[in-house]
């Protein structure tokens, strides 16, 4: 390799370890990864006549990985409730209601995303360890297989 590739991979690699590690912050501290809206039927809606009920209620559920927001038609004001990690009761789920799926789904994945950020943490720390000590390749590769 050439002395210009390698410094532009000195600079690349510490560049890359920030980028991923923004993205991973974002992801765990935004709350709003999920989006849905369902349609339930109005049980006032009548055929053919004129009035001003809708034939459906739109249920909208806004959700992450510590709240949950939904609201209760007719209304439009949203609740939000946080996510109880580690909650006692068992998830039976509703065939009319899919929004208590949301926190259940949400409890499961978030193990997997723990232990991500722990390795890309693990893997930055490494990667910068590469940068300032003299064993540098050894920190390197580490970093890469922990990327």
């Amino acid at each position: 390799m050439s002395v210009r590739s390698i410094r532009i991979l000195r600079l690349l690699t510490p560049l890359s370890a920030i980028s991923s590690s923004v993205s991973t912050a974002i992801a765990i501290l935004s709350n709003e990864w999920l989006h849905t809206i369902e349609y339930m039927p109005n049980s006032l809606y009548q055929k053919f006549t004129i009035t001003d009920q809708k034939e459906f209620h739109e249920k909208i559920t806004v959700s992450g990985l510590w709240q949950l927001c939904h609201n209760d038609p007719p209304q439009t004001l949203m609740r939000c409730l946080v996510i109880d990690y580690f909650s006692k009761e068992e998830y039976s789920p509703d065939p009319n209601d899919s929004t208590m799926a949301i926190p259940y789904a949400a409890k499961r994945a978030a193990i997997f995303l723990m232990i991500s950020c722990v390795i890309l943490l693990i893997g930055q720390l490494l990667c910068f360890l590469g940068h300032v000590c003299t064993r540098r390749r050894v920190f390197t590769f580490a970093a890469g297989i922990a990327f």
